[in-house]
């Protein structure tokens, strides 16, 4: 049979289901598709390979800033504090850090790997930001101030939170769990995690710097670039504008003009607009000498563009692999807190990620659920343990698969490419670790627009689900937390549910306000106005009295 006719025969309404099966399974290339569900859905290899790539590209600065984060330990090193020259820890410090590109490579691409080919969903996973600081701040502590916990041992609790993940996942806990947010809610999780991506690419450290910190509002317009005239304190933690510089930073301006791009792409339907507008936006930034160049002449663009030159460079992991077993300690309060709250922040982020990168996939039915969830959720599980014992912190699921989806990915082979591109990265550190967060930043702000459309999903006239909703929406970006935006919301709900029944309790058990049980008022016509419950009364007069 001629590749036309069978293209004919496959898109027949009226197909034979036997003769379906003997025109799929004519070659290994069909039964992948089958596999993967590649037709059932809609897409194409090309559109998930396209997907794939703009994926990884948006996720691609997990590889430099995770390490940087993290190396902010000091990891094994001998720090000053213990005895080491400064000089010594420093050069323990840049191989650690190396060490950390290469832990953050192999845990995405083994965790991709999983998500690919055993859950068939189209999402990046890496090791997650947020639980990282958490790891370094908070557990482990930088490395200029005292030890709470030693960096071994806060690896090995990782380890166990992984294992402790795939019990979980496989007992099916982990998605009864997620089983007990409400469809209102994971609607409004959806677009709070798109408010929280729009303010990160709004940022300066992952996005083009057009928001920046504060001291009396928080945050302020800044749009003063990444350079000189952008103001930080002693360890980078608030960047505010120097005066007068204000909207005159030629790198926001490059980002603005990236994300114009890849606006006019994607309202002309143009193929690939997001990568388009990333490869434009990294391409310009790559020549030194000019006012957007992300190698300026000084010690740290010195250092990023010698790297860069490097093209093609493969660092074993030195320092950082298989140490989580030595020195470990577990009499210490600090390390429980830290595993359990390493456990239920990842549990939250993960499920809330994976759930709204699902509806966003049309890949939810309307019961809310997914197909392969159990699988969905050991991927992160076995990321993270394969991660902790090269070094990393907990692998997660990426909001930026969002970039990808946007770009007509709805299968695993778009986890599979960006597996098989980390792989790459393993190679190619130098050009991947090189892309400037004012070329990703663009892509950022618009996948959090596109992921606000399931907000419409939410009865805005009932206050028992807009009040919770907006709360969840509003406290991710607010408290830099997609796990706290879930909780408010979840209490939130729980407390308004616990009152119903407690009212209805005692209208339907006293007596007096029987008659106005389960009435409840929503908005209609700008007016506060009761609506009558599904429950209705049992009444055998005419006039709707109650009977006794």
């Amino acid at each position: 049979m001629d590749p036309e006719n069978q293209t004919t025969i496959e898109n027949e309404n009226d197909i034979d289901s036997n003769e379906a099966a003997v025109v799929s399974s004519t070659g290994p290339l069909h039964k992948i598709e089958n596999y993967f569900e590649l037709r059932q859905r809609g897409s194409t290899w090309l559109t998930e390979i396209r997907a794939g790539c703009v994926t990884f590209v948006t996720m691609a600065y997990i590889l430099a800033v995770n390490a940087s984060i993290i190396a902010e330990t000091g990891g094994p090193c001998q720090l000053p504090s213990e005895g080491a020259e400064m000089e010594d820890f420093r050069a323990c410090q840049d191989i650690v850090r190396l060490d950390l590109i290469t832990a953050t490579a192999v845990g995405a691409l083994i965790a991709c790997l999983a998500m690919g080919i055993t859950a068939n969903m189209p999402i990046g996973m890496a090791p997650g930001m947020g639980i990282n600081a958490y790891f370094t701040y908070s557990v482990v502590g930088p490395w200029f101030e005292p030890k709470k916990v030693n960096y071994q041992t806060a690896l090995c609790a990782v380890f166990v939170e992984g294992w402790i993940f795939i019990i979980l996942s496989i007992t099916g806990i982990r998605i009864y769990i997620a089983k007990l947010i409400p469809p209102h809610l994971k609607s409004a999780i959806a677009a709070g995690i798109g408010c929280f991506l729009a303010l990160i690419g709004l940022q300066a450290d992952e996005g083009i710097g057009i928001v920046v910190s504060d001291g009396a509002t928080n945050l302020t317009l800044g749009g003063c670039g990444h350079g000189e005239n952008l103001s930080c304190n002693d360890f980078d933690l608030e960047c505010g504008c120097a005066e007068g510089t204000v909207l005159e930073g030629a790198t926001t301006w490059l980002g603005i003009v990236g994300f114009l791009i890849m606006v006019i792409s994607l309202i002309n339907k143009v193929k690939g607009g997001i990568i388009i507008g990333i490869l434009f936006v990294s391409f310009v930034s790559w020549f030194r000498g000019t006012k957007v160049t992300y190698f300026p002449y000084t010690e740290d663009g010195d250092a990023r563009f010698d790297y860069f030159k490097q093209i093609v460079a493969f660092h074993p992991i030195e320092k950082t692999g298989g140490i989580l077993f030595d020195g470990v300690d577990f009499s210490t309060t600090e390390i429980w807190v830290a595993l359990i709250t390493m456990l239920y922040v990842d549990i939250l982020d993960t499920t809330g990620t994976l759930y709204s990168m699902a509806a966003f996939s049309g890949l939810m039915d309307k019961d809310g659920n997914f197909p392969r969830s159990t699988w969905a959720f050991c991927s992160d599980a076995i990321g993270t343990v394969v991660g902790s014992m090269l070094g990393t912190t907990d692998v997660t699921a990426y909001i930026e698969s969002g970039s990808g989806i946007n770009e007509g990915g709805k299968t695993g082979i778009t986890a599979i490419t960006i597996g098989f591109l980390f792989f790459l990265s393993l190679f190619f550190t130098p050009i991947f670790a090189s892309i400037p967060p004012w070329a990703t930043g663009p892509a950022l702000i618009i996948i959090g627009a596109l992921m606000m459309d399931t907000i419409t999903d939410i009865n805005w006239k009932d206050y028992r689900q807009s009040i919770p909703a907006f709360i969840t929406v509003i406290i991710m970006p607010f408290t830099y937390s997609i796990a706290y935006g879930i909780i408010a919301g979840l209490v939130l709900h729980g407390i308004i549910f616990v009152t119903d029944q407690l009212f209805d309790f005692m209208c339907t058990r006293i007596g007096p306000c029987q008659k106005f049980n389960d009435k409840r008022y929503i908005i209609e016509d700008d007016e506060i106005s009761p609506a009558v419950a599904v429950k209705q009364y049992d009444s055998n007069e005419p006039d709707g009295t109650p009977s006794s």
